[in-house]
């Protein structure tokens, strides 16, 4: 990215904390991410290997970690040429379903998914107060893979596992639809 070019190198996308050789530095567009390319092989193999053999799913198809032509493909209606906001669709179905629950992981060194989109998101959702500690937002030293570094492995872990106890032990908690 920009950040670097002088010396050129690219930061990764998918973890800012990654730097790579520039590919070439006259072109506005970095040409890969170290980040990413650093693992995809990784776990394509991962995946076709689980697929293939503990799953015994017959198919030759190949298997692209990101295939470009579906989202190039992709129909986003509405949102074409523009940031896609899903908040309103979330905030009507957390509505329509005052049980659910929403757990949000957010690497710090993120370039892939805007950072504070996900906090500013939240804020302007418009929950009613009574939903508004459904939506759980955690922060972790890491890139958008947060479990390819130990220490936000662990505590991705432990944020996922105290989470999933407070769930499931208010889920037979009554709701009384007239004060929510």
């Amino acid at each position: 990215m920009e950040l670097l070019r002088d010396k050129n190198l690219t930061l990764g996308r998918f973890d800012s904390t990654v730097v790579g050789d520039s590919l070439d530095t006259s072109c506005d567009y970095p040409g890969y991410d170290p980040s990413f390319d650093a693992v995809a092989g990784l776990f394509t193999a991962a995946f076709n290997q689980y697929v293939r053999q503990d799953l015994k799913v017959k198919n030759d198809q190949e298997y692209k970690i990101i295939e470009e032509s579906a989202s190039a493909n992709w129909n986003y209606s509405k949102a074409t040429n523009q940031f896609l906001n899903m908040a309103s669709k979330l905030h009507d179905v957390m509505i329509k379903n005052k049980n659910l629950k929403v757990f949000v992981a957010n690497g710090y060194f993120d370039l892939r998914t805007p950072f504070f989109a996900t906090d500013y998101t939240y804020a302007h959702m418009r929950l009613p107060k009574n939903l508004q500690d459904q939506v759980n937002l955690y922060y972790y030293d890491s890139g958008h893979m947060m479990y390819l570094q130990q220490a936000s492995l662990v505590k991705l872990k432990q944020d996922l596992a105290n989470w999933l106890t407070t769930v499931l032990r208010n889920l037979n908690r009554p709701t009384n639809p007239i004060n929510d």
